[in-house]
């Protein structure tokens, strides 16, 4: 499907740079570029002209060896030897191994020409392989390793492998060897290390069987004791101290469900009505027009109060104070 789905794309993209590019190209509209192919011919065997003159038919062309899309990039060596590997294990042996293969890897088969697909390294066995070849190898050639490599295919745990594989899978495989090879140079520093920890823990564990065996004499000594007197232990094992829990918070509950009543009959429980009068308006002025009187109710010149604290601000009254 991918596949398929790129060659959509390439033809399509070839065609809009066509459109694009060419003096006198026509513009279909669609991409089944063999459909004008078809109509092409047609017109200029009736009529003996081109319908298109700046059309160029694909089927003018003779068809070459060209592929396009997944196709095979290893070597006529590596070929070769992946070809001698399947006249090793016989025409029934690989018959066996195709009908194991999933229709991807059939897929695969089948546009690189092999008998069997090129995978990754993966699994125990391959693993192993490629470190039995590599520590017979001097110096590392990806090329040669993958023609060495398919004399041990077997169609089950072992594929044919790219050199691009084999090349990624060295990178990985040197940086565990540098791991290793540090790991073995420092084994006797290591030793010694684990060595003072595991002294160094059983001192520890000592001193604490010690202090364990102090407290349950000091505790058997105060329980003799409270007995000699008659009252008991005077105080609980010291290794077992008494637990200390924070006080229980009180539950606060949400406020009790009033009955709402209006015009002396009750609507139902309900919570208490908001009083209006404690409502104030965004900028913290007070709501109702006596609040508002009162507000901006004139300040008496002798008391220098407002009304209703002096009749005096308001035009016709008179201020107490005289």
């Amino acid at each position: 499907m991918s596949d398929a789905l790129l060659a959509e794309f390439r033809h399509r993209y070839n065609q809009r740079c066509s459109e694009r590019r060419r003096t006198d190209c026509p513009r279909p509209g669609f991409y089944d570029s063999w459909l004008i192919d078809k109509l092409q011919a047609l017109v200029e065997r009736n009529h003996g002209k081109p319908l298109y003159p700046g059309w160029t038919s694909a089927s003018d062309y003779k068809d070459t060896p060209e592929s396009f899309g997944t196709v095979p990039i290893y070597s006529q060596e590596l070929h070769n030897a992946i070809e001698a590997q399947r006249e090793k294990l016989g025409t029934e042996a690989v018959a066996e191994m195709k009908k194991k293969l999933t229709p991807d890897q059939q897929y695969m088969c089948t546009q690189t020409r092999s008998w069997l697909p090129f995978l990754p390294l993966n699994g125990k066995a391959e693993f192993q392989l490629f470190q039995k070849l590599r520590s017979n190898q001097g110096s590392f050639d990806a090329e040669e390793m993958a023609i060495k490599w398919c004399e041990h295919v077997d169609g089950v745990s072992i594929f044919p492998k790219l050199p691009v594989y084999l090349r990624t899978h060295h990178d990985k495989w040197e940086r565990n060897q540098r791991i290793q090879v540090a790991v073995q140079g420092h084994a006797s520093q290591q030793a010694a290390l684990d060595t003072v920890n595991a002294q160094t823990e059983a001192t520890m564990h000592d001193a604490d069987e010690e202090a364990a065996v102090m407290l349950d004499a000091d505790d058997g000594a105060a329980a003799d004791q409270g007995s000699a007197n008659g009252l008991g232990a005077l105080h609980p094992p010291l290794s077992q101290p008494l637990a200390q829990h924070p006080p229980m918070p009180v539950p606060m509950g949400p406020a009790p469900l009033l009955p709402y009543v209006v015009a002396g009959l009750s609507m139902g429980i309900s919570n208490p009505p908001v009083q209006t009068s404690a409502l104030k308006r965004p900028g913290g002025r007070p709501k109702g027009s006596a609040n508002k009187k009162a507000r901006l109710a004139p300040t008496c010149k002798k008391c220098h109060k407002k009304w209703p604290a002096c009749p005096g601000g308001t035009p016709r009254g008179v201020c107490g104070s005289v």
